[in-house]
């Protein structure tokens, strides 16, 4: 009987998937692995003020709105950032900064000293999501405080404060 189990325990261990569907392990360090280069495909927003029905909206993004992660703990987002409202794939110029990854939560400092946090999940080697929450916003922008004057960090906080509901998603491809 101990035979028999432990040969179902080897089969079932040692499982493959379907080719191409390789699932992500995340790093050897228990945190998610988000290292190469990153192209945004769209982002997705559910956002509700108080007293409104809730709003949804696709916005497909241009080409070369990429994030590349690098080993060192740096990052470079290309066309792409995230603003008050979260992700932005519309903004021209570079984004450069430094990035921690604690579980699935990632927090990037620019290096102007903002901060932004994030929720990802990486599915397959491929595909990452990164998820923002109307909570996150305003933990990031608590945490940037110091970068900011106050009336910068006065006109942030009351435009997300204006949301009841507030998500946001960006889906991306590894290149």
């Amino acid at each position: 009987m101990k035979n028999l189990l432990l040969a179902f325990l080897i089969i079932f261990t040692f499982s493959c998937t379907k080719d191409g569907d390789t699932e992500i392990t995340p790093g050897q360090t228990g945190d998610l692995n988000i290292v190469g280069t990153w192209e945004s495909d769209y982002v997705f927003t559910v956002s509700q003020k108080s007293g409104a029905n809730a709003l949804n909206s696709t916005i497909n993004s241009p080409d070369g709105s990429v994030v590349t992660f690098n080993s060192d703990g740096t990052f470079t987002m290309n066309k792409f950032s995230i603003g008050d409202y979260g992700f932005d794939s519309f903004k021209a110029g570079t984004i450069n900064g430094t990035f921690l990854v604690k579980a699935n939560k990632v927090t990037l400092t620019t290096d102007a000293g903002v901060k932004h946090s994030f929720t990802a999940s990486v599915s397959k080697v491929t595909e990452m999501e990164m998820n923002l929450t109307k909570e996150l916003i305003k933990e990031s922008l608590e945490s940037s405080k110091a970068a900011l004057t106050d009336t910068e960090y006065q006109a942030k906080s009351s435009a997300i404060s204006v949301y009841e509901r507030y998500d946001q998603s960006g889906y991306f491809t590894k290149k």
